[in-house]
């Protein structure tokens, strides 16, 4: 099923706070938020037979788990390191949201200097060509395993008046409310 910019929205606003609450008592959005991805946690061993698969069809990556910074499973496609590579690689990120019938794939680069990662780039659209077949084939498996639809980049990049975690509006996109609110700082 697909969903329209106006139900995203909706569904987001469910979830997050429209205005800064300084109390340190969890927000009714807060409380919604925690019983969703405490029931979607549940899955959690469905989301690791998923990786599985992943890893079967990606053999020059290592798969990572990255579920639980956001409200979504994600996972994390970093190519092997050889001494032929260069220090500048791209991993691949695939997220299910929690929250809505939606999943994201996209890139984050990395330059790597005296066995320190350095983040460079996010990508969300286009994909850089390196990275685009192994953005596929994370894409395919997730649709073949999840009953969600990819998330347009122009939905996925669509601000919104929320606040997530720390980000705060103008900066808060549809991405942060749905998936990460950091998408570049990965393990």
């Amino acid at each position: 099923m697909s969903l329209d910019r106006t139900q995203l929205i909706s569904i987001a606003l469910n979830y997050w706070q429209s205005f800064k609450d300084y109390s340190q008592d969890p927000s009714p959005e807060d409380q919604k938020r925690f019983e969703v991805i405490k029931q979607k946690l549940q899955e959690h061993d469905r989301w690791l037979a998923f990786q599985k698969k992943l890893k079967g069809e990606l053999p020059d990556f290592d798969i990572g788990d990255y579920t639980g910074p956001g409200p979504c499973f994600c996972c994390v496609a970093y190519p092997r390191h050889s001494r032929s590579q260069p220090d500048l690689r791209w991993v691949v990120v695939g997220c299910v949201s929690f929250l809505a019938p939606v999943y994201i794939v996209y890139g984050v680069q990395f330059d790597y200097s005296n066995n320190e990662r350095i983040f460079k780039k996010l990508a969300f659209w286009p994909l850089p060509p390196e990275i685009q077949a192994t953005a596929d084939t994370i894409a395919r498996r997730i649709e073949a395993s999840f009953e969600v639809t990819a998330l347009p980049h122009e939905l996925a990049e669509l601000h919104v008046p929320l606040y997530v975690q720390f980000t705060e509006p103008p900066e808060t996109t549809l991405f942060h409310a749905l998936f990460l609110d950091s998408p570049e700082n990965l393990p």
